[in-house]
């Protein structure tokens, strides 16, 4: 099948042995226009809308990373403290999702006192990790250590102290993996170590983790909150 021009196929973003340090992103801020805030570190954002709204075969993979003191701040909206990766691709006139064999994975990676701070909603202190439309995606962390790191918001819509990920919309044979990762010291208003949003269609899964000494402040779930 031959896709439209402007679709999003076979693109591999990667990034190894990478140190990610001290960044902060601040929008909206000390009575500026509200705004938002994506990535204090890193932002990976593939949109597709209209005609050509497909996305598929794209990954997006870090290995052997380090994110430390990292901070997404915004007046509304604060997502990803360290790393946020967004995927949206307008389902078609059939209401068939156009976001497909979508990847990404954190692997041997360590986040340490990163934060997402709002005045509404803040969603992964460290990572957020966001699909819409999705079928056959995929998110894993595999031997990740996550410690102190926080989502704070002023109208208590925080969710996700290390990790916020969440399958929106139509959603079809998708994973959630953790895999010997490590959380330690988190907090959110929700989710203190970690906060799933999970869809029809997704199989979420945790082996070999700990989950040590992370606090939800404000709703459910110290250490791991999943909703579908």
């Amino acid at each position: 099948m031959e896709l439209p021009k402007l679709a999003v196929a076979n693109f591999t973003a990667a990034f190894a042995d990478c140190v990610f340090g001290g960044n902060t992103l601040r929008a909206g801020m000390d009575g500026g226009e509200e705004a938002f805030a994506s990535g204090g570190g890193l932002w990976v954002f593939i949109y597709r809308f209209g005609p050509a709204n497909i996305i598929r075969g794209v990954s997006v993979s870090l290995q052997r990373c380090n994110f430390v003191d990292n901070s997404a701040q915004a007046s509304v909206g604060a997502r990803g403290g360290a790393a946020h990766v967004y995927f949206e691709a307008e389902p078609d006139s059939s209401y068939r999702a156009n976001n497909t064999n979508v990847s990404t994975s954190f692997s041997d990676c360590g986040f340490h006192g990163n934060t997402a701070v709002a005045d509404t909603y803040a969603l992964g202190g460290a990572a957020d990790v966001s699909y819409e439309e999705a079928v056959d995606t995929s998110i894993s962390y595999s031997r990740c250590n996550f410690t102190s790191n926080y989502a704070v918001s002023s109208d208590r819509i925080a969710l996700g102290g290390a990790v916020h990920s969440s399958f929106v919309g139509t959603t079809l044979a998708s994973t959630h993996a953790l895999s010997d990762c490590h959380m330690t010291n988190n907090s959110a208003g929700s989710g203190g170590g970690v906060h799933l949003e999970a869809a029809n269609g997704v199989t979420a899964t945790a082996k070999g983790s700990v989950f040590r000494d992370n606090v939800a402040v404000e709703g459910a779930g110290g250490g791991l909150n999943i909703v579908a």
